[in-house]
């Protein structure tokens, strides 16, 4: 698949950009900046992958339609590949979780 194919910056790019619209979308943006900030520290300054502009909307598209927690679940379920993969998706889990207390069941 498509996502299978991508890097982990590729896929956190992908989150911080599709994550971010989700929030704003649901008016949650200001309670979603700790998973953003850490979405987009970990991406590195890659904004989106490198790959064809159709197949980017196409995949976009299809992921919007996912919730917020979906979203971050494509991240946090992914194998990693090395510890400093497995360290960002135990901060992005934690994270997710302190939002979660934060606004009860409004994000899942």
């Amino acid at each position: 698949s498509i996502m299978q194919a991508l890097s982990h910056q590729e896929v956190l790019a992908l989150m911080q950009h599709l994550c971010t619209a989700k929030a704003e979308e649901i008016g949650m943006l200001k309670e979603a900046q700790e998973v953003i900030s850490i979405l987009t520290a970990e991406a590195n300054g890659l904004r989106l992958p490198s790959m064809a502009e159709r197949e980017i909307r196409a995949l976009c598209k299809t992921l919007s339609r996912m919730s917020f927690s979906s979203l971050l679940g494509l991240v946090t379920h992914r194998k990693p590949q090395c510890s400093v993969e497995a360290d960002c998706a135990e901060r992005l889990s934690a994270a997710m979780e302190r939002m979660r207390q934060d606004v009860g069941a409004k994000v899942g």
